[in-house]
């Protein structure tokens, strides 16, 4: 559950709020179970990325946060936490 994993209460709920401002306005747009594998660069500077979703390659322009999912609950040996 979302309370058993240290942290995922705040994840949880920062998601629901980027959800809520991708509905109703253009300044967020959420993208899940997408494979980034080329950040856009322009004058050195990171202006999007390119990713495959469902076997399509799409763009996105804008800044942009890349978020990985399964990692915090790891424990295992090679585990870093």
């Amino acid at each position: 559950t979302k309370d058993s994993i240290p942290g995922m209460a705040l994840t949880y709920a920062l998601i629901q709020m980027v959800e809520k401002v991708a509905e109703v306005s253009d300044r967020a747009r959420l993208v899940t179970k997408a494979e980034v594998f080329q950040l856009l660069l322009r004058d050195g500077k990171v202006v999007g990325c390119e990713y495959k979703k469902s076997g399509r390659s799409s763009k996105e322009y804008g800044p942009v946060v890349l978020c990985t999912g399964g990692f915090g609950g790891r424990s295992g040996v090679e585990s870093v936490l």
